[in-house]
C-alpha cells in the first residue's frame, strides 16, 4: 500500500531556599562537588529539552493519532517547513527541528469521528483562536445559524479519501507548538479527530533543510 514513491520538488522521496550556616546563608550547591553540579545542570537541561519535544516516530510505522488533519494538496511543498508553518498556522520556528508527514490509513473518518475546524486561521477551531479572549467555535457558529452539524459532517465525510492528492494527511513536528498565529491570507481547511485513528509515518524532514528520510 505504501510502495508507491512520491518525489518532491527537491528530490525528497516520501514513502531552593538558602541554607543557614551560623549567621550567614549558603547556596545548597556550594557544598556540592563541581562534577555533581555539572551533572545536575545537564540533567535539568535535558529534561527541559525533552519537555519541549514530541515523542519521535519510527518511519514506515503505523501510529494512532487524534487532533487536526487536512488534505495533502493543501499543504504545498512538504519539504518547506516555513511554508508549512504559514499554511497550518504554527508559531514560527515550530518546524525548525524537523517534522513527520503522516497519511491516514485503514479507513476515513465517519461523521462522529471528527469535528469541523474551519480553516487554519481558526486556531483550535475557534474564530481568532490565536488571541485572548478567543471567539466562537466554528461548530457553535454553524449551530447558531441553524446548520445541521451532523448532516454537514456526513456530506464532508463522503468526500474524504485515502488516495491521490486529496488523501488525508497530518504534519507532526518534533518541537511542540506552544502558540498558534494567524497564517497567510489563504488558510487551508482543517478538521479535528475526536478519537485516534491510524496514520502511516511516511517521511521525516530534517528541520528547515530539504533533506528527508523516507519509509
Amino acid at each position: 500500500m505504501f510502495a508507491a514513491a512520491e518525489r518532491g520538488p527537491r528530490g525528497a522521496t516520501t514513502l531552593s531556599a538558602p541554607v543557614a550556616t551560623g549567621t550567614a546563608f549558603a547556596h545548597p550547591c556550594a557544598a556540592q562537588p563541581a562534577e555533581t553540579r555539572r551533572i545536575g545542570n545537564r540533567e535539568r537541561m535535558e529534561k527541559q529539552v525533552t519537555n519541549l519535544l514530541n515523542p519521535p516516530l519510527a518511519l514506515n510505522s503505523v501510529v494512532q493519532r487524534a487532533g487536526f488533519f487536512g488534505k495533502r494538496h493543501t499543504l504545498g511543498d512538504l519539504a518547506d517547513g516555513r511554508e508549512l508553518e504559514r499554511r497550518i498556522g504554527y508559531q514560527p520556528g515550530t518546524m525548525s527541528m524537523g517534522w513527520y508527514v503522516l497519511y491516514m490509513v485503514a479507513r476515513t473518518p465517519g461523521p462522529t469521528d471528527f469535528e469541523f475546524g474551519g480553516y487554519s486561521h481558526f486556531s483550535g477551531g475557534y474564530e481568532q483562536g490565536h488571541k485572548t479572549p478567543r471567539g466562537e467555535h466554528v461548530e457553535n457558529w454553524l449551530h447558531n445559524h441553524s446548520v445541521s452539524i451532523l448532516k454537514s459532517r456526513e456530506n464532508t465525510a463522503s468526500n474524504f479519501t485515502l488516495q491521490g492528492p486529496q488523501r488525508l494527511a497530518k504534519i507532526y513536528p518534533l518541537l511542540k507548538c506552544s502558540n498558534f498565529w494567524h497564517p497567510d491570507p489563504n488558510p487551508i481547511p482543517q478538521w479535528k479527530l475526536t478519537s485516534p485513528m491510524e496514520f502511516h509515518v511516511t517521511a521525516f524532514y530534517n528541520g528547515y533543510s530539504s533533506a528527508a528520510e523516507a519509509a
